[in-house]
């Protein structure tokens, strides 16, 4: 008998310690269940500002497409060294030179050999003071004449020139 209770009582501490364990299993479900929830609704968030960033990118980058692959004034961005690493449609089409062979060239390949002493020193001022330096110097361009370029720092200390013809063919200079 005293057996018998023993495996009762035993049976009801089993007991008992199964249904604490159901319920902290059930408590820790819930609360696993609420975490997931929240981090869901926390990621449903992120994902709608992502499509709204996305979004405002693409517009930015129509007005860049808008405003300097097709615009009328020939565009070049230079970095520290001369080298070309950005340029727009026209400024290929008015030095008669394909984008693709413009980029990574240095500047000085496509100056007269003239001015090229005047393009290193202005350079070399537009990289250490780049607000308001600006230098005049002429590039070779496919057809054989020249072409005057105003090149000038900006903002971002890389130096960059741009050019334009008007209605009458006259070279108007445009700043930063």
């Amino acid at each position: 008998m005293r057996a018998k209770m023993k495996r009762r009582s035993e049976g009801k501490q089993v007991d008992k310690k199964r249904n604490i364990l159901r319920g902290n299993i059930s408590s820790n479900f819930d609360t696993v269940t609420l975490w997931i929830e929240s981090t869901q609704r926390q990621l449903d968030i992120y994902k709608e500002e992502l499509r709204q960033a996305r979004e405002e990118i693409d517009k930015l980058r129509s007005m860049y497409m808008d405003f300097y692959e097709f615009a009328q004034v020939g565009y070049l961005t230079l970095d520290r060294k001369g080298r070309i690493k950005g340029a727009n449609l026209m400024a290929a089409s008015l030095l008669g030179i394909g984008r693709s062979r413009l980029l990574q060239n240095a500047l000085l390949a496509y100056l007269l050999k003239e001015d090229w002493l005047v393009f290193q020193a202005s350079l070399k001022r537009i990289i250490e003071t780049p607000e308001g330096q600006t230098c005049e110097v002429r590039v070779k361009r496919k057809t054989g004449d020249p072409l005057w370029v105003s090149v000038r720092g900006g903002e971002s200390a890389r130096p960059s020139w741009r050019i334009a013809r008007d209605s009458a063919g006259f070279v108007r200079y445009y700043g930063p």
